[in-house]
């Protein structure tokens, strides 16, 4: 998460200074853990929940939703695609010349393989490691474990759309 991302005064800080999306505010008797990765949290919530397969994918999307807009970078144009490819490791400096234009940057990006879950849980908690992967075929396993991404999320933010994958 960089710094100049909006109005702090709207977020909930836990003791252990990692901030926390008001989304996991709406459930009283839930006491949500902001270092855990979001998958587990959800996970965690729907069964304290007992939620119905359909509510769950309802839930599963407003709060990845409310997490893409809360831990979101607000910066835009090639800013936000260089920083979205130094996420990635591509590029180690802004300026470099592979970065020079939103063009370069897509192209950069396009052949990744990333679970997109990984990038949620970087921008929650940036010590947690962008998982990149070699192959499909790897990205298809790790997919297999955590379930899909929902389409609608990633092209909401816009700049995740250019990691989406047909599955």
């Amino acid at each position: 998460m960089s710094a100049d991302v909006g109005d702090t005064s709207e977020r909930a800080s836990t003791d252990g200074g990692i901030e926390l999306c008001p989304f996991w505010n709406e459930f009283l008797l839930f006491s949500p853990d902001p270092a855990a990765l979001f998958l587990d949290e959800f996970r965690r919530l729907a069964n304290h929940m007992e939620w119905s397969k359909k509510k769950k994918r309802e839930y599963l999307v407003k709060a990845l939703n409310a997490e893409i807009d809360f831990y979101g970078d607000e910066s835009i144009g090639l800013v936000r695609w260089q920083r979205l490819c130094q996420e990635l490791g591509i590029g180690s400096e802004p300026e470099s010349n592979e970065l020079k234009s939103i063009t370069k940057c897509k192209k950069a990006l396009k052949p990744r393989f990333v679970n997109l879950y990984s990038l949620v849980d970087h921008h929650r908690n940036p010590d947690v490691a962008v998982r990149c992967f070699d192959s499909f075929k790897e990205l298809v396993h790790d997919v297999g474990k955590t379930g899909s991404f929902p389409r609608e999320c990633a092209k909401k933010e816009g700049y995740m759309k250019i990691l989406l994958k047909r599955m």
